[in-house]
């Protein structure tokens, strides 16, 4: 309880007397001291303007013995406790242990009481260590104490005058002098209100109008900067929930009201790199609730509500056939591999059998017809490869080959289901006893069994030449067998019968659907990367994107894309008004198709958000990756040995280097670009000449792995920080050491921007040392009052390198200045677990810290002010400016990376950039800006590009016009109508004349 105490105030009150907790804390930080008292000495040091901060508990601490590190410490950084006295407080064994605590730190006579119970006992407000006397040493002395409180009762001393007597305790002056204060502060309001009346009254005639008028304006003023904040807010909101054409003219709208910051431009970007997304826009006769897009993406067919077939141009939106279907009770539908034939499996009123319809593609002519099963017989696709062969189970089970419009060949046995493999004149066929045969096309002999299933198979599933294939069971059962050897990769699958099985093209990825539920799995080892349950939604619910990047969900009335490695949502398909009925992804193109209860169709260019991918490593190691200083060169490690460097505008491969020195840890580009340092597992550091590849200087055991290398600013001089805490120094012309320290010795270091200047953090030391003359400058001890907290964690310097950031193990950070070693500023943050990282932004205004706690801090230093940002579920060991200092990213041990907007805080972007870790400083902004990149455990460094809206609010506007089913009505977004008829039109008028005006919008 020094003078530089951090806290006023420590609020001491029970759970049930939060109310009034909260009233007395907004009662003392916003009283204004009397100006007369400002500045002049109290008991507690010089006076301020106001008494803050106050610290007040939000809730009940957590049954513990203990009363935790956060609350002693807040204890201990107070100047006064203030007890909320009341028979529930006097109950309360926390706000009796915190008053004990204070009273044991030597706070006897810096207790204030507050009794908000209306009773006359008052010894019944009180806990039992408030009725005990300590001595100056914090022990009690056994004498008993008789406690004053100030009373909020009216026949006491009343609300004010209970807060008047708290606040004269505090500044150490009497309470007649206060309440005499303010009673002529009272008096003096009134005066200067009623000479303001007269005033006014006397200027009311001449000023009148205009005094109207400004007040509109200011009401106008006020309620647009209220409605520019709720609709930045509810499209941050929306964005955040992947639901992109919202965010989009929620965002938009805002931008044309005048607002444009590079948050914005991002969120903005982010948004309508969705919309542009959308290419076409049809309208049909009735809704669409089964569709299908060719392989290449050219052609499109929908059955709508009427059950009718209608074919279109996908280039022009054109109709080209409509084609009655009948009376279909259900069926399933798709265009053939390779896109000439449409084939429908439909079943008719209460007829049991099924009939398999086969359609040509671009002109709707009928072609065949065959009479299937009771289950129906057939497994997607039913057509071959090259469009002139047909597989069916017949009703007796046999097997039927047979060529669309001609002769029948027949496979006689008890078979469940069949399909082609894909690219190859090879037939699956699964018998009802569970064996799997793989058939020639041409004889239809047998080539190999698969055994395993107990049930019959009702799903089957191949890559091209069956190098892999799959089969599900009416119990539910998954199976992956390898094509050539018969070996079982994989033996798992639901509780209920599957429903469809479809792999990516390269077997990678294997989607199963079964009645309610849908799994993602690795297809050559079976590992379940995602799992959904999902309420009714017979038919196309779940379908994976043919490269296995990604897989659509249409769930809750939304058409979601996942990624997916981690099943998690990319982006959101919202095109339709209302809720999308039906959608399917181009065989061979990057393109989707969607049908809505609206009757539109509308076909989306996927778009790629996926980001560039370097270097490997091997298991459970992140590739070393390193910009250079200018940010066009990339150098990134790979699993082999060295790395390669590369050339980011256009992306170019430069060469591989270091390939002897085995997987790699760390690098560093010096500033010239003229050396490469590498550090790597084996515990070597090698300095490489560039472009030759040369090896200048090999240090072949430098005591452990390296963590960090860095060059100074000429390149002269490398530094390598080394697995436990020790670091070494060389000059990189003649290779000799200059400085080394062992393990514990040095736990952070820094090199000046500016100068070949280094500094060094040891235990609670910062050393500062002059590497050209090798004398050091100057050493300063922090001032750490917790020996077990002393390690020096982290040390930055800013960009202009006049000042020097260090941190300790936790709760304290200090801006030192880098000619001295003063200290300039401090933070003390008691909820730090370990401060692991930080920086500086580019203009040195704000420092971003990274820690354990599952979270980053931004620190403002004009006004020294720390804010946390939540969010992340591992530590956070990466934290970065953008140049501009206006974006903050941060990346932890979770995979996760988080985009914040630096100026207040709000989050911006979260998305899962790697399955494993992101360890400690690999994910940080590229030098220009434009992009950022990430190094996972999972064995890839990612490139990310930053893409921020470049386009002016008018263009966007047009664009969100003809692609965005909603609109702002009263801040938030309503549905809608588009006319796509006019909007094609439009799109039309454009490509014939790209210098004309925009797309109109439709009213």
């Amino acid at each position: 309880m020094q003078q530089g105490a951090r806290y006023w105030a420590f609020i001491s009150y029970s759970h049930h007397d939060r109310q009034w907790a909260r009233w007395l804390h907004r009662k003392l930080e916003t009283y204004r001291v009397p100006r007369r008292l400002v500045g002049t000495a109290g008991a507690d040091g010089v006076r301020p303007r106001r008494l803050n901060p106050i610290f007040r508990d939000r809730d009940e601490l957590p049954s513990s013995a203990d009363l935790g590190g956060i609350v002693n410490r807040a204890l201990r950084d107070s100047r006064y406790l203030i007890v909320i006295c009341s028979r529930h407080a006097a109950a309360s064994r926390w706000v009796n242990q915190e008053v004990e605590t204070f009273k044991k730190l030597g706070g006897e006579q810096r207790i204030l009481c507050l009794k908000v119970d209306e009773t006359d006992d008052s010894a019944a407000c009180f806990v039992p260590a408030l009725l005990q006397r300590y001595d100056a040493e914090g022990r009690p002395t056994g004498e008993p104490a008789e406690p004053l409180a100030a009373d909020v009762a009216a026949a006491a001393d009343g609300r004010d005058g209970a807060v008047l007597k708290l606040i004269a305790g505090m500044l150490g002056i009497g309470y007649d002098d206060l309440h005499r204060r303010e009673q002529r502060r009272r008096v003096q309001q009134r005066i200067a209100a009623s000479a303001a009346v007269l005033a006014l009254l006397a200027a009311a005639a001449a000023g009148w109008h205009w005094q109207q008028n400004e007040k509109r304006r200011a009401l106008d003023e006020q309620a647009r900067t209220a409605r520019i904040a709720r609709l930045y807010e509810s499209g941050r909101e929306e964005l955040l929930a992947h639901n992109e054409a919202r965010a989009a003219v929620l965002l938009n709208e805002v931008y044309a009201l005048g607002i444009d910051t590079p948050a914005l431009r991002y969120l903005l970007g982010r948004a309508m790199q969705v919309v542009d997304a959308q290419q076409l826009r049809i309208d049909t006769p009735s809704p669409p609730i089964d569709v299908g897009l060719s392989p290449d993406g050219s052609r499109a067919f929908a059955v709508g509500l009427d059950r009718v077939l209608r074919g279109y141009d996908v280039r022009s939106g054109a109709r080209r056939y409509e084609v009655p279907l009948g009376a279909m009770r259900s069926w399933l539908s798709a265009y053939s591999a390779r896109g000439g034939l449409i084939w429908i499996d439909s079943h008719h009123g209460d007829a049991p059998q099924h009939r398999l319809r086969l359609y040509d593609a671009a002109s709707g002519a009928a072609l065949a017809q065959y009479a299937l099963g009771e289950n129906g017989g057939i497994v997607l696709p039913p057509v071959a490869s090259d469009d002139a062969h047909v597989a069916f189970i017949a009703p007796d089970g046999a097997i039927m080959l047979a060529a669309p419009g001609g002769a029948e060949r027949r496979i006689a046995g008890r078979y469940s289901a069949v399909r082609f493999c894909r690219d190859a004149n090879l037939l699956l066929a699964a018998r009802e006893d569970g064996i799997v045969e793989l058939r020639g096309l041409t004889d239809a002999a047998p080539r190999r069994r698969y055994e395993g299933l107990r049930e019959r198979p009702t799903m089957l599933a191949s890559t091209a030449g069956c190098a892999l294939l799959a089969a599900g069971t009416v119990a539910g059962a998954v199976r992956v067998w390898e094509g050539s050897s018969g070996n079982v990769l994989m033996s798992s699958g639901h509780r209920k019968s599957v429903t469809d099985l479809m792999f990516s093209r390269d077997g990678s990825r294997l989607l199963s659907l079964s009645r309610g539920a849908a799994g993602i799995w690795n297809g050559h080892n079976g590992a379940l990367l995602y799992a959904s349950k999902f309420f009714g939604g017979k038919g196309n619910v779940v379908a994976l994107r043919p490269d296995g990047r990604q897989f659509g969900q249409i769930l809750e009335g939304r058409l979601s894309i996942l990624d997916a490695r981690a099943g998690l949502e990319a982006y959101t398909l919202d095109g339709h008004l209302g809720a999308p009925n039906t959608f399917h992804f181009a065989a061979d193109a990057p393109r989707l198709i969607s049908g809505g209860a609206d009757g539109a169709l509308v076909v989306w260019a996927l778009p790629d958000l996926a980001p560039a991918e370097f270097g490997s490593a091997p298991p459970d190691v992140a590739p070393a990756a390193i910009f250079n200083a200018a940010g066009d060169r990339l150098f990134v490690g790979e699993a082999r040995g060295g790395g390669t460097l590369w050339q980011r505008q256009p992306l170019r491969r430069l060469g591989d280097y270091a390939q002897d020195e085995g997987v790699l840890s760390v690098a560093a580009l010096s500033r010239d670009q003229s050396l490469l340092a590498t550090g790597s597992y084996g515990r070597a550091v090698a300095i490489v000449e560039l472009p030759a590849g040369r090896v200048r200087h090999r240090y072949a055991e430098v005591g452990g792995r390296p963590t960090a290398l860095q060059f100074d600013l000429s390149g002269r001089y490398l530094a390598a920080d080394i697995e436990g805490d020790g670091l070494q120094l060389w000059d990189t012309t003649s290779g000799a050491a200059l400085l080394r320290y062992g393990p514990g010795e040095v736990h952070a270091s820094a090199f000046s921007p500016v100068a070949p200047l280094l500094a060094l953090g040891q235990r609670g030391v910062v050393r500062f040392y002059d590497v050209h003359s090798g004398a050091e400058r100057w050493t300063v001890t922090l001032p750490i009052d917790n020996e077990a907290d002393a390690n020096v964690t982290v040390l930055a310097f800013s960009g202009d390198g006049q000042r020097l950031l260090a941190t300790a193990q936790r709760a304290r950070a200090f801006i030192l200045d880098a000619a001295d070693g003063r200290i300039l500023q401090r933070i003390d943050d008691p909820s730090s677990a370990y401060f692991n990282v930080g920086t500086f932004n580019a203009q040195g205004t704000q420092v971003a810290l990274g820690d354990w706690s599952n979270s980053a801090r931004l620190w403002r230093l004009a006004d020294n002010r720390l804010r946390t940002l939540p969010g992340h579920t591992a530590s956070v060991d990466s934290v970065g400016f953008d140049p501009s200092g206006a974006l903050l990213l941060s990346a932890g041990q979770d995979g996760v990376v988080k985009l914040w907007d630096a100026g207040d805080g709000e989050l911006l972007d979260s998305f899962m950039a790697h399955d494993g870790v992101i360890p400690w400083r690999r994910a940080r902004f590229a030098p220009d800006g434009a992009a950022f990149f990430t190094s996972g455990r999972d064995g890839v460094a990612r490139l990310w590009p930053l893409t921020l809206e470049q386009r002016d609010p008018a263009t966007i506007a047009a664009r969100l016009a003809c692609r965005s089913a909603w609109r702002v009505a009263d801040g938030a977004v309503a549905p809608r109508a588009i006319d796509a008829r006019a909007c094609r039109a439009a799109d039309q008028k454009k490509a014939a004349d790209p210098k004309g005006p925009p797309l109109a919008a439709t009213p």
